[in-house]
């Protein structure tokens, strides 16, 4: 079912005047500013892929540590990133902030025991954490060597 369906002014006129609202949509074409904004989102995310993917590698890079990223934040952002270009605001969906608070133990703040890698985490090199963190924010920050 659509959610719009036309009517004429005739009857929006006696609708309003039944039960009140308003005002009339006079065009069904996205404004000029959602349009802005859905070109940023969409821009945005392209560089962000483009980015992650240029210094995405299997070494720790510059650095001399992995930065670990729990996996369920990082299929919610590669769900993001995998998507097609947004047409409609209302699919614009990031994966919000990094949460690797399931990674520690909720009492003393330490990492877990026994994580597994691909299962619970992937290690990622200091300037994709970086990237992930000035995309996204969160945290806490979980290093190894």
């Amino acid at each position: 079912a659509e959610p719009f369906v036309p009517i004429s002014r005739a009857l929006f006129q006696s609708l309003v005047q039944k039960y009140g609202g308003g005002p009339a949509i006079e065009s069904m074409e996205v404004c000029a500013k959602c349009q802005n904004h859905l070109r940023a989102y969409n821009e945005r995310k392209q560089a962000e892929f483009d980015l992650v993917s240029k210094y995405d590698t299997k070494d720790t890079g510059d650095g001399k540590h992995w930065y670990l990223v729990d996996v369920v934040w990082v299929n919610k952002w590669k769900g993001y990133i995998k998507t097609d270009a947004v047409m409609d605001i209302r699919d614009m969906m990031q994966p919000g902030p990094v949460s690797n608070a399931r990674l520690c133990d909720r009492k003393s703040g330490q990492v877990r025991s026994g994580l597994k890698l691909r299962i619970d985490y992937i290690g990622v090199n200091a300037r994709v954490w970086w990237l992930f963190r000035h995309f996204h924010g969160g945290g806490p920050l979980i290093c190894r060597e």
